[in-house]
């Protein structure tokens, strides 16, 4: 029997080891999925390995999950934001590929 919960807090756990500032909580309010259970942000940012200054990033991506009460044998519940200069329509785009996959 598979202990669901357990596998899903290894697996925040090791998303905030490796992302660190770029993994926050959000409250299920401020997530666009329809669900009252724990809620997560990803910070996408494109990289310049040759740029220094994080400043000036033009685009940013907010990937919001949320585990459901099977995860890993059913998929997360899945939404995005723009964080800065993301088009409504391409964010509309991206959210149907990552739910196609």
């Amino acid at each position: 029997m598979t202990d669901y919960a357990a596998e899903q807090e290894m697996e925040i756990e090791a998303l905030r080891a490796i992302l660190m500032d770029d993994f926050k909580d959000i409250h299920s309010s401020e997530s666009g999925l329809n669900t009252s259970s724990p809620c997560f942000q990803i910070t996408i940012s494109p990289q310049d390995d040759e740029a220094d200054d994080t400043t000036n990033i033009p685009v940013q991506l907010g990937l919001i999950f949320s585990h459901t009460g099977k995860y890993p044998d059913e998929p997360p519940l899945l939404n995005v934001t723009s964080l800065r200069g993301i088009q409504t329509d391409d964010l509309k785009t991206l959210k149907e590929k990552l739910q196609q996959e």
